[in-house]
């Protein structure tokens, strides 16, 4: 016979689980390049890429 308690909490425990991870990455495929082309402005305009070796 099928434990399905055992059932019940392992899906739980899955289901928590990936909710909290997804909250967690997901954003940064969002704010990752959003902050790198910042970050790539603003070292620009402050000369300290000039491009050149």
């Amino acid at each position: 016979m099928t434990d399905w308690k055992a059932i019940i909490l392992g899906s739980l425990i899955t289901a928590a689980l990936t909710l909290a991870l997804g909250l967690a990455i997901f954003p940064l495929f969002f704010l990752g390049p959003l902050l790198g082309g910042f970050a790539t402005i603003y070292l620009i305009t402050e000369g300290k890429s000039d491009g050149g070796p």
